[in-house]
């Protein structure tokens, strides 16, 4: 015997049903309403919507089946915002009253999304080292009160969460890794899109879960312009990393990580997974993050600002990285953040004040481009009259080629290293 069947989900002594048109809601809703009052059930008329909608409230949420939504109604932003400023301007904070905010946070997951439980750490971490719930706080904590301020300026702005979102549903694979030197990154599906670059003296001195979750950061710094509007899956061989994308964490610096790529993801519209992976199976960005380029080398600032002002402005830097352009505008051999080209020569370079310092066995093809290009800049070449580059530049004894408008000789710094005899 075959029944007909209505899908509907009951909460304690609240129920709401769904169905894909009007006329199977109606009948629904007719059905239901009927079913109750056989069972003995009491409804409540005032409370009860038995003509279909599209956009309703239920258990305090605000459900649109329009654009697939789910919000919190203002009267509630409005509540917690007041409870917010309220902990903020005061010297004496419940515990109780931080729960009360941690509750409401944690029932936003619906309408606001992944920042629910990536800027609730420092509320939660703070009720989690309480000695009983009577107890007080005697002054907010600047990372609470930093997090309860992006509560504060935010949550309007957040409501409304998509359950389907405008993004891709095919992710974009991308494998990163950290090694002492530096960071590595490749797309899976994209050939020759290498991302690579160095850490400073400070960067590799710090934890691998730093090292590693910096990786994630520059290498969606890198790409951001692919990956807009897109679904992307990143693999990684670091557990914690990959943790603290998701859910962030209560150290300070990591924590400050998470949160520059949900806003790279947020303002870019891009859904982010992250996935571990052994290492045994990272191994190609494993060798892009130990590649150490024995070319990569730059004049001493003082030196540049000296050039900048007798020669320039330059307007662009041809052989760089983003830790060590002397310029805003710069190219560079690997894909790393805020570069404009990878590979120079494939550039036109006329129109522009080049700055050019480029590795020793390229100084003959730079040459060449920009004397393809008719190109003027300053060229920085190492004063090595037995280099088999150096005809190229005097072609007599004493005379400079014709392309040549100007030289400077750059003496080595005692006691320093940063610059070569030029």
């Amino acid at each position: 015997m075959a029944y007909d069947v209505h899908a509907s989900f009951v909460y304690l002594d609240d129920g709401i049903s769904g169905h894909k048109c009007r006329i199977d809601a109606s009948a629904a809703s007719i059905i239901q309403k009927k079913d109750l009052l056989c069972s003995g059930l009491k409804t409540n008329e005032e409370k009860c919507h038995w003509e279909p909608m599209q956009i309703g409230e239920w258990l305090g949420m605000i459900i649109n089946t329009i654009n697939f939504e789910f919000e919190i109604p203002p009267r509630k932003i409005e509540k917690v915002k007041k409870n917010i400023q309220y902990i903020l301007s005061s010297n004496h904070v419940s515990y109780r009253e931080l729960a009360k905010i941690a509750g409401f946070i944690n029932s936003l997951y619906l309408a606001v999304g992944p920042p629910v439980r990536l800027f609730s750490r420092q509320l939660f971490f703070i009720i989690s080292q309480r000695d009983s719930w009577a107890g007080h706080l005697d002054s907010v904590p600047p990372l609470l009160m930093e997090e309860l301020r992006f509560w504060l300026d935010n949550l309007r702005y957040l409501n409304g969460y998509n359950i389907r979102p405008k993004v891709s549903l095919e992710p974009l694979t991308i494998h990163t890794d950290a090694s002492g030197v530096g960071y590595g990154g490749y797309f899976t599906s994209l050939r020759d899109v290498n991302i690579h670059g160095h850490w400073s003296v400070e960067q590799s001195g710090k934890s691998s879960t730093f090292r590693e979750l910096s990786a994630i950061l520059l290498v969606l710094k890198t790409s951001v312009q692919r990956l807009q509007h897109k679904k992307v899956k990143i693999f990684s061989d670091s557990q914690s990393a990959c943790r603290i994308v998701q859910v962030g964490s209560r150290i300070f610096e990591l924590q400050n990580i998470a949160v520059d790529i949900f806003n790279i993801c947020f303002i870019n519209d891009i859904m982010i997974e992250t996935q571990w992976i052994p290492r045994a199976e990272n191994r190609t960005a494993d060798v892009l993050s130990k590649t150490i380029d024995l070319d990569d080398w730059k004049l001493h600032p003082e030196l540049f600002v000296m050039l900048h002002r007798a020669w320039g402005p330059f307007t662009i830097d041809r052989f760089a990285a983003n830790y060590n352009t002397q310029l805003q505008r710069f190219n560079s051999r690997f894909w790393c953040p805020e570069t404009e080209a990878v590979d120079a020569f494939t550039k036109n370079w006329s129109n522009e004040a080049n700055w050019v310092c480029s590795p020793v066995a390229l100084i003959i093809p730079v040459i060449r481009h920009m004397s393809v290009c008719k190109a003027k800049g300053t060229f920085i070449v190492p004063r090595w009259p037995s280099a088999i580059f150096w005809p190229a530049i005097k072609t007599k004894p004493g005379k400079f080629a014709p392309f040549v408008k100007d030289s400077l000789v750059l003496l080595k710094k005692k006691n320093s290293t940063d610059v070569h005899s030029w």
